[in-house]
């Protein structure tokens, strides 16, 4: 993979802009379709998800369903989240530093920002796949004052990422 800029990426996945942040594109979407408490959902879904090095995903949450993160190229990301009222942080991306794959639980807020060294490139590119699959009523958005009573070191940080997308949106 040799592709310089985020554009060249996106073109080249066929990628659009993501409501979370960053772009996707979904790659697979299983024929199976299972029971939830939340109606029918197909077994399992997977996206590509490319967030540039000046971006970041928005708080959010999946209900009822586990989201398994691959880290493929490009930056390292920081994935934020909220665990008994603390946020914290694993970083997705090679090793030594990083984790090749991250699980994130259902139900659980969480946001992504790339780590800013943009080494190689740019960007970060994953692959998120979701299990029962992804429906867009089965996402959540963070309110502005989630994270005004957790208590942590990141919370200043994460504090501000929620507020400049509040802003710019």
């Amino acid at each position: 993979m040799n592709f310089d800029t985020t554009q060249e990426l996106v073109e080249h996945l066929e990628l659009a802009v993501h409501i979370e942040g960053g772009y996707f594109r979904e790659t697979y979407r299983a024929k199976e379709v299972i029971d939830t408490p939340r109606g029918p959902r197909n077994s399992m879904t997977s996206i590509y998800y490319c967030l540039p090095s000046e971006d970041f995903s928005v708080w959010h949450k999946v209900i009822d369903a586990e989201e398994t993160f691959h880290f493929h190229y490009g930056d390292s990301a920081l994935i934020y989240q909220i665990q008994d009222r603390k946020v914290t942080t694993e970083i997705l991306g090679p090793s030594p530093l990083g984790k090749q794959t991250i699980i994130m639980p259902k139900n659980t807020w969480f946001a992504i920002r790339p780590s800013g060294i943009k080494s190689p490139v740019p960007y970060t590119l994953m692959s998120c796949s979701v299990v029962p699959g992804f429906e867009y009523e089965d996402l959540e958005i963070a309110a502005p004052t989630l994270l005004d009573e957790l208590d942590s070191s990141e919370h200043k940080l994460a504090s501000s990422l929620l507020k400049k997308h509040l802003t710019e949106t």
